[in-house]
């Protein structure tokens, strides 16, 4: 579904009936610094948008905007009351959104999944729609593309594994981990018969290596393991699916680095290939719910409370069957807390 087609399905800002009409206006334009844009974001034409602005700035007697220039920008006083406003605003959304859920009053979700995850999970999320939300609206697609798509506001959350560590401004509930595994073709041979691969096995091999491109959170992980244990692979595929990235190592034409839900998702591929720890030190995928750091958490735990339930129900299972080492080495806590650890640095704000 398009960017324009999400548009029309904007979840509506619980606030609209509470906050004054010049307040509403100021924070769109503030976020904006554009009145065209503030006005196709709250459906009013642009001298409407004027007027309510001069109308706050009349009743406060200040002056909020600097029109002297183009575009126009906040005056010291216009910055000092946006910021104020902003968590008042989200504080006031988090209220009314509580309220209504306490009530009974279905929200809508719009949810993005990585392209791993989206299989075996969007039924489970899908039923929810019958009861637990007024509708759904989900989208797969890469990490990255997904965040640009919340920070414009056209998704609520996201499930996924990247840690987005250069965003302090989000909120992360944890809901899975699990081992990253080194897939090889069944029909190609190692130097090693019979036991797991090194590093220097796989650079001997023959075969070239695939990876996912580096939109792809888990290949950052990846590459950085491989830098740290000195290996280069020069000859390699490069692809933006794990799906694909299975099916090229099924064909013989490589070996790379995968999750296990990407072989729960594929068993018919995942039988045409070996499955080995990855070299060196453990990989760990993080699956969580990303939401914006000021959203109200109670529907990102709920939702994190139904994949988390999927993951162990529908999930677990199909792993172990294709990779039976897999058990104990996955689940709805993370290593560190089974392990008896602190948690690492980047830890979710909410689980």
């Amino acid at each position: 579904m398009g960017k324009k087609a999400l548009g029309r399905e904007k979840q509506p800002d619980v606030t609209a009936g509470v906050l004054q009409e010049g307040v509403r206006a100021f924070l769109v334009l503030g976020e904006t610094m554009s009145f065209q844009e503030a006005a196709a974001r709250l459906g009013k034409s642009q001298p409407a948008v004027s007027r309510s602005v001069a109308a706050l700035e009349a009743d406060l007697c200040v002056e909020l905007l600097d029109r002297s220039v183009r575009p126009v920008r906040l005056t010291p006083e216009g910055r000092a009351l946006r910021e104020f406003l902003k968590g008042e605003h989200a504080r006031l959304s988090h209220l009314l959104t509580g309220l209504r859920s306490e009530n009974a009053v279905r929200q809508p979700l719009r949810i993005g999944i990585c392209e791993s995850l989206s299989w075996s999970f969007s039924s489970a999320l899908a039923q929810e729609a019958k009861s637990g939300f007024s509708s759904m609206t989900i989208l797969v697609g890469a990490s990255y593309s997904l965040l640009a798509q919340m920070d414009a506001g056209d998704l609520d959350m996201l499930f996924c594994s990247n840690p987005f560590v250069n965003r302090n401004d989000l909120a992360f509930h944890f809901v899975f981990e699990e081992p990253m595994v080194l897939i090889f073709p069944k029909g190609a041979p190692l130097a090693a018969a019979g036991s797991a691969p090194g590093w220097h096995d796989l650079q001997t091999c023959g075969l070239p290596y695939v990876r996912c491109a580096k939109m792809n959170a888990t290949t950052e992980e990846e590459q950085k393991n491989m830098s740290e244990q000195g290996v280069v692979f020069l000859s390699r595929l490069v692809v933006n699916e794990n799906a694909l990235l299975l099916q090229f190592v099924a064909r013989g034409l490589g070996w790379g680095v995968t999750k296990p839900a990407t072989l729960a998702q594929h068993p018919e591929l995942a039988r045409e290939v070996r499955v080995f720890p990855v070299p060196g030190a453990q990989l760990m995928r993080r699956a969580s719910v990303v939401t914006k750091a000021g959203a109200d958490p109670r529907c990102a735990e709920k939702v994190a409370g139904v994949l988390k339930a999927a993951y162990v129900r529908d999930v677990v299972p199909e792993e172990v069957k294709i990779i039976p080492w897999i058990r104990g080495l996955a689940g709805t806590e993370d290593s560190a807390r089974r392990a008896g650890r602190p948690r690492p640095a980047r830890a979710e704000r909410h689980s």
